[in-house]
């Protein structure tokens, strides 16, 4: 059904296509893009390390802990209406976060982002992966918009840094604005409106998720600073209970947000896992590799954005190639080759990394494997959901790869936070200081603003870089170690599962020819369209 007012929905698959991916960008870009402005904004506004840290995460904390519930709104009210307003609450927050001038109202704002753009990921990818559609179509969207995501992840960082170097980081969120304003039109031109009003909300679902993800971020963020022993003992029983009973209260739903089938099948949970823990590895690399060559190597945050430059042709390559190939059983697999190589990347940042000339082997290894892991697992977990699980299956998947992404700086910034602790406890005293203990300087040597030269010796600013510098690699090196031992997890996942063989001669299997599942679907949807003879 068309509002009033608004212009008819196109018929063609490809206007619907192109009108998911345009909704689906500037949530995308948000992300990418800000980790390239973030080391701006701590310097205009005197952010703290925490503050840049909750800067950082309150738009993928926000939006993941919401997106369960973003499919069952676009199915009672419609797709394309649900699309249009929350791109318009994200214009609307990208104008007021532009106007910030503190550090609460930039963290505001961006939340307030996270609640438009909450929708933009899994309703776009619910329409692109309709079981309405034929199977070959949706693979194709799918793949689409995977490989959407990868151009966005490694784009954004280059916008980020070309606007900000040049106009600033406000101008930034002013182009964000505009562009969510524009995917608003195409979304009204190009995306049905059908409605579905006798399907639950499942708020108990969403309240739980949202309330999981917040003592996930405090307890490792803290509410203004490094978390202390009694907040990350209270935050993890808090998580632990808080899990348990949403695993039983969707268990137990009739129309559950959560898939909760997909958490107890163990191929679809691994993988589900490493769509957390992919993000999480992408976020985190961005965000202190933006810090690393923007305080440490005095870099442009134009020039900084360059290096992914080498991960956007791999990432796009391997993404529409892992979708395809991940329709023939072999998802797990690909996910855990791409997990193996982002691990070995970012284990090999601190030899390799810049300013060596060899700094793009692990930019280009970071690149191609989030491109086979993130196409390869989104692909699986919801292309072989059966049809009336579609929509609760890709808001899971989506839900899980957002929650990661904004899990990504908080883990890495307390690994980061940890070692400046230990140096800060370790190194009493620099000779030339008598205020070594003073909290800029750790804020320094946690990733937060940077010690101005003129107002401290020379021997403590570059005692302070090199504390940096080894936090930030010693963050890498956590990161990849997960995502290797999650490479394993889902290698063993693969081990296990049988392989699924099509059986070329019926009468010897003493049954009927078995095909994949969504070759099956394309065999099934023929075979009824063929008239009898």
């Amino acid at each position: 059904m068309t509002p009033p007012g608004l212009p008819p929905a196109s018929r063609s698959p490809r206007g619907q296509a192109a009108a998911c991916y345009a909704a689906f960008l500037p949530g995308a870009l948000v992300i990418a893009s800000t980790a390239a402005a973030l080391p701006s904004m701590s310097q205009d506004l005197g952010m703290s390390h925490g503050q840049v840290q909750w800067a950082a995460s309150s738009y993928p904390a926000v939006a993941g802990s919401l997106q369960l519930g973003a499919t069952r709104c676009a199915d009672r009210l419609g797709a394309r209406t649900t699309l249009a307003a929350a791109l318009t609450v994200f214009a609307v927050a990208a104008l007021w976060a532009a106007a910030s001038a503190t550090p609460s109202s930039l963290i505001l704002a961006r939340a307030l982002q996270g609640v438009g753009g909450c929708v933009l990921a899994p309703v776009s990818l619910a329409v692109l992966a309709s079981p309405a559609a034929p199977a070959a179509r949706r693979a194709r969207g799918v793949g689409g918009w995977v490989v959407t995501a990868a151009l966005a992840n490694a784009l954004g960082p280059l916008l980020g840094g070309l606007v900000t170097g040049w106009w600033g980081w406000r101008v930034l969120s002013l182009v964000l604005g505009a562009q969510a304003l524009i995917a608003v039109v195409l979304c009204c031109r190009g995306i049905p409106d059908a409605r579905n009003r006798h399907i639950g909300l499942d708020k108990t679902g969403i309240t739980l998720c949202a309330m999981i993800t917040g003592a996930t971020l405090i307890t490792l963020i803290g509410p203004a600073g490094p978390p202390d022993v009694i907040t990350a003992t209270c935050g993890s029983a808090f998580l632990a209970g808080a899990g348990v009973l949403l695993l039983r209260v969707e268990s137990r739903r009739r129309h559950a947000v959560l898939d909760v089938d997909a958490l107890r099948d163990p191929a679809r949970r691994s993988l589900l896992i490493s769509l957390a823990l992919i993000f999480a590895c992408n976020s985190g690399f961005m965000y202190y590799s933006f810090i690393y060559l923007t305080q440490l190597h005095r870099t442009a945050p134009l020039h900084a954005s360059f290096p992914l430059l080498v991960a956007t042709v791999p990432a796009a390559i391997t993404a529409r190639a892992a979708a395809r190939r991940s329709r023939h059983g072999r998802g797990l697999a690909l996910a855990a080759i791409g997990l193996a190589l982002m691990g070995s990347a970012l284990l090999a940042m601190p030899f390799v990394g810049p300013p060596s000339p060899m700094w793009p082997v692990p930019y280009a290894g970071i690149g191609a494997g989030l491109g086979l892991a993130n196409g390869a697992a989104m692909a699986d977990v919801t292309l072989r959901a059966p049809r009336a699980m579609v929509s609760r299956a890709t808001a899971t998947a989506v839900t899980t790869a957002m929650l990661g992404g904004s899990l990504g700086p908080a883990l890495s910034g307390t690994v980061v936070a940890a070692h400046a602790l230990h140096w800060r406890h370790t190194t009493p005293s620099v000779p030339g200081d008598p205020t070594m203990q003073s909290p800029a300087v750790l804020q320094a040597a946690s990733g937060g603003a940077p010690l101005d030269p003129r107002a401290y010796p020379h021997t403590v600013v570059a005692a302070v870089q090199r504390c940096l510098d080894q936090g930030i690699h010693w963050a890498f090196g956590v990161l990849g170690l997960l995502a290797l031992c999650v490479a394993l997890l889902l290698l063993k996942e693969r081990l296990r599962a049988a392989p699924a063989v099509p059986t070329l001669d019926p009468a010897a299997a003493g049954s009927s020819t078995e095909y994949p599942p969504i070759e099956r679907e394309d065999r099934t949807r023929r075979t009824s369209e063929t008239p009898p003879d």
